[in-house]
């Protein structure tokens, strides 16, 4: 794979959560230019807005170049 130029969502939950729920099967892939998965690339998670904390600010992609930010 060439160097990550894209970071997608890969799955995600349903689109509607009551209030307080916790997000926990959140994943992305980080691809190059040619939609192939980049492994090990690091990646960081962050709320920007609308509150609530990731359980995992900073980790690295898998062998398909997929992260999770673990939940939310």
């Amino acid at each position: 794979p060439g160097p990550a130029s894209r970071m997608s969502v890969f799955n995600a939950p349903a689109s509607t959560l009551a209030v307080a729920s916790q997000i926990s099967n959140l994943e992305f892939a980080v691809e190059d230019q040619y939609g192939n998965g980049i492994p090990a690339a690091q990646v960081s998670f962050g709320v920007v807005s609308g509150g609530g904390v990731v359980s995992t600010a900073m980790t690295t992609t898998n062998m398909q170049g997929r992260a999770s930010p673990g939940t939310w």
